[in-house]
């Protein structure tokens, strides 16, 4: 399971600690990193601060990331695509 960090939910941290993290802790490669073994998927993820929204409206630490839940919804029938950041944009109520 990968948990997205954004700034906002961290707001001390800095770019350099914000990272996708994994039930296993934080990972910036696969090393501590755990894929099921019902999946195909390398979850390899970099370091880089990049966001990326994709189609479920979900935001993405990088595209490392992103890649990963891709192939996962790929493997379960699902399409994620990459869109424009404006449709993970929250509204403020």
């Amino acid at each position: 399971m990968v948990v997205m960090v954004t700034k906002a939910q961290v707001p001390d941290a800095e770019d350099s600690d914000i990272i996708g993290k994994t039930n296993e802790g934080v990972t910036g490669t696969s090393e501590g990193a755990s894929s099921s073994s019902s999946t195909k998927c390398k979850p390899v993820f970099s370091r880089e601060i990049r966001y990326v929204c994709g189609s479920d409206g979900q935001q993405y630490t990088n595209p490392s990331i992103f890649a990963y839940h891709q192939c996962v919804a790929k493997e379960q029938g699902k399409e994620l695509e990459q869109v424009d950041m404006k449709f993970c944009e929250k509204e403020d109520l």
